[in-house]
């Protein structure tokens, strides 16, 4: 949660896809990008660069991390 507010720089309560690139950097989960790529379709399907903390929350509890390559 720290982490989502300290990219929320308008503190809207919802992030970029860009911040939301920033946020899987820094957590170190991938540098990936077709991964990542992957990762924005699932979270943010229409491209309307709106991903609310709750929307990082579900993705990243239900996707298998250990799988990234």
């Amino acid at each position: 949660m720290n982490l989502f507010k300290k990219i929320d720089i308008d503190t809207d309560g919802i992030i970029s896809e860009e911040e939301f690139r920033q946020m899987i950097s820094i957590m170190k989960i991938t540098t990936d990008e077709e991964y990542i790529e992957r990762l924005l379709q699932i979270i943010d399907p229409y491209n309307n660069q709106r991903i609310t903390f709750s929307e990082c929350i579900a993705l990243l509890s239900s996707v298998n991390l250990y799988l990234i390559s």
